[in-house]
Formats: structure tokens, C-alpha cells, sequence
């Protein structure tokens, strides 16, 4: 009888050590609880404890019947069966788990992927919008009778123009247009000092024919002219070539479409020949400004067909004393070589663009034009602020005359 009862009792633990090493093997060492309920965990508590008195006991009274000892052996396997059947439940759930992780992983893929689709879809948005600009542009310019000049063969020129609010503006963007449409393959980027772009500037542009983009940005508040200071005590326009710039870099691939970038002011004055040789520019090109640097011109001196110094009578130290306008610079150099140069807007008076040029090349590298820096194709004119009109004005305004504000001057 002790013999029948130990072999069961060992057959038990057998059983119990097994399902347990199953379940570690399973789900690993840090939750073997899980198996049981607390049911299952308060029976098998309860029989373990029961053997072990058995075990532990001599009595001749303590003797169980075979009746009892076959009741606690059943009552022992439905336990264990209990416990192999949440272990397969288990089994089932951590199936269950590893099939919606890998559907998890399969959806996540399949987001991604239209993540990317849809960024491409943005980016050919911008691509039609650009082009629809450009189709609006040649509508407007065939109704009135102006088409941009176009020419696959040859290099665009990408020119940025800053310019602000003043009784001569509109006078001096509409000269300046008019020399611009004999231009092939040119591309205006007009930014306003503005917080909002004019319906001035607009309608000036729509109606040139020219291949245009318009932008506006307000001058800093630090970098704006107070009442009381000289006009050129802060550099003007240094955040709107930048924002020229920026945009040139965010809209313009120099593979698909080569050429060079031009800073034009709006006020100067620019023969038609000085953009059909700049357009060519490998590197930087360079040429001399007509009634600037303090002299009849300044500009760069050529030796040999190579720049060798520089005449002017304004700052003659600079590294490049050469004006805005006496110099363009490849748009692959730029957007590609160069992709973070700007304007340095905390440079000293006068040498905005010595700092600018010194971050993208050096003296020997650039490329003279204008029969050798011998022909004056660019003046640094400025017309003449209306004094008498403006104070003609306000007396008119004093007296309830004032001209009428629906005519655009």
C-alpha cells in the first residue's frame, strides 16, 4: 500500500514538474503564474499538502483505503488536466498575439507607403502650380499681345529684385520691365518689402508678360530705416534676395533647367547685351558698373584675359568692391555647390557683397565679360525722390484737394 501511494505521489509530481517546464520553455522565466488560476493554484496547494502529511506520517491509523487514495488520484489528474488545458489556451493566445503583430508590421509597411506616395503626389502639386503660373503668365501676355522669349537651346537667367514702397516705384519697375521683356529665357523673382504683396506690384507683373514669381517679405524691424537716420545706414534688401534664394533652391533643379542668378536692383539701369553673355557663366562672371564706387565706374581690371585687381574709389580694401549688379553667379554653384550661402546680414556697410563673394570664390576663378571689363553695360542710376511733389501734395491735402487716390501713380 506505502509503495502503490509513492509511486502515484511521484507520478503527480512528474506530471506537475512537467507542465511547469513546459510553460517556462513557452514564455520564458518571468511569468510561469500565468498558467494556473487561482483555483487551480489553491487545489493543488491543497493535495500537495495532503501527500506530504501522508508521506510524512507512521501510523498505522493514518492508513488511507484504496478508495481514498484512488479519489485523490482523480482528483489530482482532473487538476492536471485543468492545467494542461490553460496552457493550451495560452499556446493559443501567444498565436493569436505573433498573427496580429504581423499584421501590425504589414499595415505599418503599407502606411509608410502612402506616406510616400502621398509626398510625391505634394511634390508634383507644386510642379502643376508652378506650371499653371507659367500658362496663366502666357495667356495673360498673348491677350495682350506679350509672350516671355523663350529658347530650349540656351541657359535661363533667374534675376531677384528687391523692391519697396516709394512714390517711384511703379515708374521704375515698369522701365525696368520693359527693358526685361527683350530678354530670353529670363525669369523675374520680384520680392516686396511688404507684409503682404501689392495689388500694385500684381497687376505690373501679370501685365509685363514676363515669367515672374512674386514673394514679399517684410524688412526686420531692427533693420528698417528710423526717423532721424541716414538711408543708408542699414544694408536694404538683404532678406529679400535671401528669400530669392531660398525659393530659387526649393523650386529649380540646374540639371533640368542650367543658367545663372542675377541680383538686379530695381532702380538701375541694364543694356540688353549684359544678358545675353552673363547667361553663359560657368562659375562667377564679372563686369563694371557705370556711376558707382565713387567714380565714373568700378569695377574689375582684366590682364591677360584674367581679373587681376579692381578700380574704384570707395573702400579700395575690400576683397571684391564690386556693386550688386557687376557680377552673376552660376545657379549650380549656388543650389547645388553652395546650398547654404546667403547674404550676410550683419556685415559692414559696403560689404555685402565682398562676404558673399568670398564664400563662393576667389579672384582668379572669375570670369570677365564685357569685352574684358572694358564696356560700361550697367548704370547704378537712382532717380530723383519727387521732393516738389510730395510737398505739393500735402498742401493740397491741407487744403481738401487732395489728387485722386484711384489713380495709380
Amino acid at each position: 500500500m506505502p509503495l502503490r501511494r509513492n509511486v502515484i505521489t511521484a507520478f503527480i509530481w512528474i506530471a506537475i514538474v512537467s507542465v511547469i517546464a513546459v510553460h517556462l520553455i513557452w514564455n520564458g522565466p518571468n511569468e510561469p503564474s500565468k498558467i494556473f488560476s487561482q483555483q487551480s493554484i489553491t487545489q493543488l496547494k491543497t493535495i500537495l499538502k495532503r501527500s506530504e502529511s501522508d508521506k510524512n506520517s507512521n501510523h498505522p491509523n493514518n492508513e488511507r483505503t484504496d478508495e481514498t487514495i484512488v479519489s485523490d488520484y482523480n482528483s489530482k489528474s482532473d487538476l492536471i488536466n485543468h492545467v494542461n488545458g490553460q496552457l493550451i489556451t495560452n499556446a493559443s493566445f501567444l498565436s493569436e498575439i505573433k498573427q496580429l503583430k504581423n499584421e501590425i508590421d504589414i499595415r505599418e509597411k503599407k502606411i509608410q507607403k502612402l506616406k510616400d506616395q502621398n509626398q510625391k503626389l505634394i511634390d508634383k502639386e507644386k510642379q502643376f502650380k508652378n506650371l499653371a503660373r507659367r500658362l496663366a503668365v502666357k495667356l495673360k501676355g498673348k491677350e495682350s499681345g506679350t509672350l516671355p522669349k523663350l529658347d530650349p537651346s540656351i541657359p535661363w537667367i533667374f534675376s531677384i529684385t528687391p523692391t519697396n514702397p516709394r512714390y517711384t516705384q511703379k515708374a521704375e519697375l515698369i522701365r525696368l520691365s520693359q527693358t526685361l521683356q527683350h530678354v530670353t529665357n529670363f525669369h523675374w523673382i520680384l520680392i516686396e518689402d511688404s507684409k503682404f504683396r501689392t495689388n500694385l506690384v500684381s497687376k505690373l507683373l501679370q501685365e509685363s508678360g514676363l515669367s515672374f514669381t512674386h514673394l514679399n517679405v517684410r524688412t526686420s524691424w531692427h533693420m528698417q530705416k528710423k526717423k532721424g537716420e541716414k538711408y543708408n545706414k542699414h544694408h536694404r534688401g538683404v532678406e529679400q534676395r535671401n528669400a530669392g534664394l531660398k525659393w530659387l533652391r526649393d523650386n529649380v533643379n540646374p540639371k533640368k533647367t542650367p543658367g545663372v542668378v542675377y541680383f538686379m536692383d530695381d532702380d538701375n539701369t541694364y543694356h540688353k547685351k549684359i544678358f545675353d553673355e552673363m547667361r553663359w557663366t560657368h562659375h562667377v562672371s564679372v563686369w563694371p558698373v557705370g556711376l558707382s564706387g565713387g567714380a565714373r565706374w568700378a569695377g574689375p581690371v582684366v590682364s591677360n584675359g584674367k581679373v587681376t585687381s579692381f578700380h574704384t574709389n570707395w573702400a579700395p580694401d575690400r576683397s571684391f568692391p564690386l556693386d550688386m549688379a557687376g557680377f552673376a553667379v552660376n545657379l549650380n554653384l549656388l543650389l547645388k555647390e553652395k546650398p547654404k550661402v546667403v547674404f550676410d546680414i550683419n556685415a559692414k556697410r559696403g560689404y555685402l557683397e565682398p562676404t558673399f563673394l568670398e564664400s563662393i570664390t576667389t579672384i582668379d576663378q572669375l570670369e570677365p565679360l564685357a569685352n574684358n571689363c572694358t564696356e560700361v553695360l550697367v548704370w547704378h542710376t537712382r532717380t530723383e525722390v519727387p521732393v516738389v511733389s510730395i510737398k505739393g501734395e500735402r498742401e493740397l491735402i491741407k487744403l481738401g484737394k487732395p489728387s485722386n487716390p484711384s489713380i495709380e501713380v
